[in-house]
């Protein structure tokens, strides 16, 4: 299932006045795709850690943004900063994993 198709199936059930044909709900969740929106994934590998761009931000799962103990920006070639310093990727998973990515930039083409 794709995000656009993802966030009309949330979207649709909202609108069931408006929304006869779907048209609605999947012009909602493309402005929502449009203006950058991407739903957080987890990431539970170094593997998975070490293929995020540099300047992507990640968290522990499950804890809000601003009560993160441990907000990881990656800095790429297997390292990652944290407010203790730097650490390889898989260190950090082993003390803060699974963490989830709430910002990966935009790759240049």
């Amino acid at each position: 299932m794709t995000e656009r198709e993802e966030l009309t199936r949330i979207i649709a059930p909202e609108l069931p006045d408006v929304d006869i044909d779907g048209g609605v709900s999947r012009g909602i969740a493309d402005a929502v795709l449009n203006v950058g929106y991407r739903k957080p994934r987890t990431i539970t590998t170094a593997e998975e850690l070490n293929a995020l761009p540099p300047g992507s931000v990640l968290i522990q799962e499950g804890v809000r943004p601003k009560n993160a103990g441990a907000c990881i920006v990656i800095y790429g070639d297997g390292l990652v900063s944290d407010r203790f310093g730097i650490h390889y990727a898989a260190e950090a998973l082993e003390e803060w994993g699974p963490l989830t990515a709430i910002y990966v930039p935009e790759e240049q083409s």
